[in-house]
């Protein structure tokens, strides 16, 4: 019993300096390329830090600009890499994809260029189709519930409208401009939406890069331990 509240106690101590390190260093990110400022944390209640911002690009358009918001818990993984190490990329997926009960991984897409409900739609539903080994049905709901939202909103993606993907080991659930459209449950979607920004053919490179850029070497784990000797000596 004794042992189990003192690991519990280190638990806690240890999420706390975690995220008091984190907090310290994430601030907002304004995408070159369109303009487009995300902000340094999701107001939700879901402890999700922005952890980079890119732009996807067809051909000379900028089409949206996209940010990654994760758990401190990513940032304390790529801390310990070298920016220019290929590990760090292996080390930035692997974190964005693999979930516990209670993670997530969740992207803002903003929009930078004007398109319709059906075109938005169907672009990033066949982009997570190649990275889903599941039902092809699972990527029609997803699908839907892009357009449903985009159509809800006058047919149209305008710029500056945003949708979220919270990605987890349950599935995808989809926002249009903080409208809740639903989610789709079925495990390993939420794993291919993120591979669609984060593998080797992700649709924004900008972003795998801004996301290396800003954690790996940030000196997370030392921080956190100075903050965890800390709080154990006040408590002595």
């Amino acid at each position: 019993q004794l042992n189990a509240e003192v690991e519990i106690s280190q638990v806690g101590k240890d999420s706390e300096a975690l995220s008091q390190v984190v907090e310290s260093k994430v601030k907002p990110i304004t995408e070159q390329s369109t303009g487009i400022t995300f902000d340094a944390k999701l107001d939700d209640g879901l402890n999700l830090y922005l952890v980079g911002a890119g732009v996807r690009k067809k051909a000379i358009i900028n089409l949206y600009g996209v940010a990654m918001y994760s758990s401190p818990s990513m940032m304390e993984m790529l801390s310990p890499h070298q920016r220019e190490n290929p590990e760090a990329r292996k080390a930035l997926l692997d974190a964005a994809r693999t979930f516990d009960s209670s993670s997530h991984t969740s992207f803002v897409v903003e929009m930078a260029f004007k398109a319709d409900a059906k075109t938005i739609s169907q672009a990033i539903a066949k982009s997570v189709a190649r990275r889903y080994s599941g039902p092809e049905a699972d990527v029609a709901v997803l699908e839907e519930l892009i357009f449903d939202g985009v159509q809800s909103k006058g047919g149209q993606a305008t710029r500056g409208m945003k949708l979220r993907f919270d990605c987890s080991q349950e599935g995808v659930s989809v926002c249009v401009d903080s409208d809740d459209q639903g989610e789709v449950l079925c495990e390993g979607l939420g794993a291919a939406f993120v591979d669609v920004f984060m593998d080797e053919k992700a649709v924004s490179p900008q972003l795998v890069n801004n996301c290396l850029d800003t954690w790996c070497g940030s000196g997370i784990q030392e921080e956190k331990d100075n903050i965890i000797a800390k709080l154990s000596q006040a408590q002595k």
